[in-house]
Order: C-alpha cells, then structure tokens, then sequence
C-alpha cells in the first residue's frame, strides 16, 4: 500500500496544490483521472492509517481503504467541505462492515444447522 501512495504521490505533483473542493469539483464534472488521484495522495495515507487502526488483518485494512475511494468516486459531487473528516468516517463505516461480514468476526453467520434425521425403521 505504501508503494502504491508514494506512486500516486509522484504523479499527480501539480494537482496536488489545488483546494479538495476543486479537485473534487473537477472529478465530478470532468472525471479528471489526475484530480483523483491528487485526492487519494493527499488523504490516502490518512485513510490507510485509519483503516490499520479500525482492523487487525491487513487484507481487511486494504479492502476498507478501497471501498473507501470507491465511495468517494460515486459520491464526488455531494461531498461538502470537510473532507478529511468525511473520509475518515467512511473509513469507520467500511472497517464496520467488515468486522461483521469477516468469517471470525464477532457477528459472524453461523453455519446452518444439520437437519435432524430420523430414527431408522
């Protein structure tokens, strides 16, 4: 993950500068490829960072991060001010939906339980 944020980091150097409200801005409108990614390198490691916090697998922790940016991709046009905020709260609820959909986790779904077979005749 680190490999991927320095990548990001490196290329997309001149949109870093702009404001969040203008990248996403410019995402939403334009589908800018480079505004996006100026996103996910300013607040990736953040995200990352929360993401480790919240889940104890790092399988996990990628899948939030992802799910993650895969929100803010759908949701570029509605998000306010406040970004780093917003993305940390949906990192929350990705790292929560995991927890209860993960085979050990604590709301894990039981295995249907064997039909009860008669006794022979």
């Amino acid at each position: 993950m680190n490999q991927l944020l320095r990548y990001l980091r490196a290329a997309a150097p001149a949109k870093a500068e702009a404001p969040d409200r203008e990248l996403l801005a410019r995402f939403a409108r334009e589908r800018d490829g480079a505004a996006f990614a100026a996103l996910v390198a300013r607040h990736g490691g953040a995200v990352w960072a929360a993401c480790r916090r919240f889940l104890d697998r790092e399988q996990d922790a990628e899948d939030a991060f992802q799910a993650v940016f895969l929100t803010l991709a759908r949701k570029a046009g509605s998000v306010g001010d406040g970004l780093p905020a917003w993305l940390h709260g949906v990192a929350r609820r990705a790292a929560a939906n995991l927890r209860r959909g993960a085979p050990d986790g604590p709301r894990a779904k039981k295995p249907p339980a064997c039909p009860r077979v008669g006794a022979p005749t």
